[in-house]
Formats: C-alpha cells, sequence, structure tokens
C-alpha cells in the first residue's frame, strides 16, 4: 500500500493561485521529496495531501481510495486518510516521557495495552531510542526529539508518511545524521514517504524522485540524476545544484550524437537534443569549466571563495558572471583580478 495519485489539483485564494493544476504519481514504497523556494507551493500541497488544506480543484486518491473529488465535494478528514505526519517543529509533548509521546495515537484508539507496549517498544528499537523510553523530552537532544515524532508517526502503521521539513531545526552534523537514519529506516519499514524541503542537498540524497515547484507550478519530476543532469529550465538548473546558464548559438552536428554549440565565439560539444531553435541557453556546472592561461576566451577574477578542499571563483565573461569551482592545489590559486583562460567542457542545452 502507499500509491498516491494527484490529479489536477490545484488550491486558489481570492487574489492568487498558491498551487496550480498539479498531476504527480507516487508510487509505493518511493521516498519523494518536494523542493522548491519559499513560496513555491510545496507546504500548500502537503497539506492538501494531510487534509490540513481543501483544495480548490482535483482529485487527490490513496491507493484505492478517493481522499478527495471536488467534483463530488468529496473530502475525507484527516484522521480518516490513515496518514502520518512529521513537523518541522517535533510537536512532542513536554509532560509525557519517550514511550508514552510514541504510545499516544495507539491508546487513542483504545487497542489493549499489550498490543501498545509491543508495537511502541518495536518502533523504538527501530528508530535507535529503546533506551530512552523514561526519559522526557527536556532531557532529549533535537536530534532525538526529533525521532521521537518520527516513531510516533509511524507506530500507527501509516499507508503513507509526509515529511514537513523535519530537518530545518538541527545544525548541519545532526542533519547529515538523520538524512541516514530516515532513510533507513524507510527502506526497513518499506513505507511511502513524500517529504517537503527548501534544501536541495536533503532533496537529492534522500529522495528516489524529485519534485521541483517554483510559483505553484510542478517544473520538472525525475530521478536526482535526471533533475541534476539534464534540468528542465534555467530555473532548475540554477536551483537544484548551482549552474552558470549562458547563451549560445547551435552551429551544427558533431560525432557520437552530439552537437556543437557556440558560447562567446568559443566551440563546445554537447548532447544533441531535438529543438527548432537556433539560439538558446546551456546550462554550465561550475566543475565542468576549466581555467588555464591559453584558452582563446578569456575572464578576469572578481571574487574568491576558499572552501576547504575547493575553490570558487567568480569571474566576469563577457559582461556574464561566471562560478568556476577548482581544487585547492597551488596549481590552481589564482588570485583576484587575474585575466584568465575559460574552457567549457560540457554544459546542458536548456529547453525553456
Amino acid at each position: 500500500m502507499g500509491t498516491l495519485v494527484l490529479k489536477n489539483v490545484s488550491k486558489k485564494y481570492k487574489d492568487s493561485t498558491a498551487v496550480n493544476n498539479v498531476n504527480v504519481t507516487i508510487n509505493r514504497n518511493e521516498f519523494v521529496t518536494i523542493v522548491g523556494p519559499s513560496g513555491c507551493g510545496k507546504t500548500t500541497t502537503l497539506r492538501m495531501i494531510a487534509g490540513f488544506i481543501e483544495p480548490t480543484d482535483g482529485i487527490i486518491r490513496l491507493d484505492e481510495d478517493e481522499l478527495v473529488n471536488t467534483a463530488s465535494s468529496k473530502f475525507l478528514p484527516p484522521e480518516k486518510r490513515g496518514i502520518g505526519m512529521v513537523f518541522q517543529s517535533y510537536a512532542v509533548w513536554p509532560h509525557m516521557n519517550v514511550f508514552d509521546n510514541v504510545a499516544y495515537p495507539l491508546k487513542l484508539r483504545k487497542l489493549s495495552k499489550s498490543v501498545i507496549a509491543e508495537k511502541t517498544k518495536e518502533i523504538l528499537r527501530i528508530v535507535h531510542l529503546a533506551q530512552y523510553e523514561t526519559r522526557f523530552p527536556h532531557e532529549l537532544s533535537g536530534g532525538q526529539q526529533q525521532r521521537v515524532a518520527l516513531a510516533r508517526a509511524l507506530v500507527m502503521e501509516p499507508r503513507l508518511l509526509l515529511l514537513d521539513e523535519p530537518l530545518s531545526n538541527l545544525d548541519a552534523a545532526l542533519r547529515e545524521q538523520m538524512r541516514v537514519e530516515i532513510k533507513e529506516i524507510q527502506r526497513k519499514m518499506g513505507i511511502t514517504i513524500v517529504n517537503v524541503t527548501h534544501d536541495q542537498i536533503e532533496a537529492m540524497t534522500m529522495s528516489d524522485k524529485v519534485i521541483v515547484m517554483n510559483a505553484g507550478n510542478v517544473i520538472q519530476v525525475g530521478s536526482p540524476q535526471e533533475i541534476y543532469n539534464k534540468p528542465a529550465d534555467s530555473f532548475v538548473a540554477k536551483f537544484i545544484g548551482s549552474a552558470n546558464v549562458l547563451p549560445c548559438t547551435r552551429v551544427g552536428n558533431a560525432a557520437d550524437g552530439k552537437m556543437k554549440v557556440s558560447i562567446f565565439g568559443s566551440t563546445v560539444d554537447i548532447a544533441a537534443v531535438e529543438s527548432s531553435r537556433e539560439t538558446g541557453f546551456i546550462s554550465v556546472r561550475p566543475h565542468h569549466i576549466t581555467l588555464d592561461r591559453t584558452s582563446s576566451l578569456k575572464g578576469k577574477i572578481v571574487n574568491k571563495l576558499y572552501q576547504g578542499d575547493r575553490i570558487e571563483y567568480q569571474l566576469t565573461l563577457h559582461n556574464e558572471k561566471i562560478s568556476v569551482v577548482t581544487d585547492a592545489s597551488e596549481e590552481h590559486n589564482y588570485e583576484l583580478e587575474d585575466e584568465l583562460g575559460v574552457t567549457i567542457r560540457q554544459g546542458v542545452w536548456l529547453h525553456q
């Protein structure tokens, strides 16, 4: 169980559209992340799935059950959807210990004490909190409190688990640890998860499928590799991993299924695409550009950002600002105002 379908789902307010005609299928046992900037509609979409917001239009189906159908005025309340949710703020009860926090949904279902104890202890074992069941929230770290919230959502054995930016309150080291733990728990339990975040690293490292949203619209759906390597447009290219988006002109075909494009007079071979346009834009990742002293295409360094084992240089190139990432070796140690050759090794033609 756990296949989710959104068909023509929209949410409109008096003077704005928060979510516009979303059509997405999330398969059983998939870990899917909806990612995008603030105000893109991702949280509204998640809350419509949960039942906290009623769509203006559309159908939401979980397995064979219709949760929402605006055409027939059907709207199943949240408590009847069989969905678990973990909030950004954890929402653990301070007056209850870990065991009672996690067991609470089972008590509401009026299960026997023995069943409640068995299910609660098992889920605490899965989230690595078995030894903390008598502790109160103020005695736990942020990561442990987040695991309590996760366990409470999972103990009900939901068909679908929703995560509303659950890692945003954690420090960097804990975020990285929790990414791994949540993914491991998802694999063990075989549960479908829909996660919402603005953190592109979280989206790319945890997900089987990524849904990129902007201004209420779904811009692209695909695996992390597809989203990164074949961005649908300049927004996706820039939002998912930094990218330089540069104007280019198609000048011919090359061998091995590639085509030639001209960027400021310099020719680059990229993967061939079907397009009626001769001019367009190319997405070039910063690590796909090489700096040297010999290339005829010249740029001037205007900023230098040391990042440990690598250096990011920002250059002006024909009135465009580009980013280039190199390793932090002496060979690649350049200074501000240096004028260097720029070689673009690969890029992706943008369809929009």
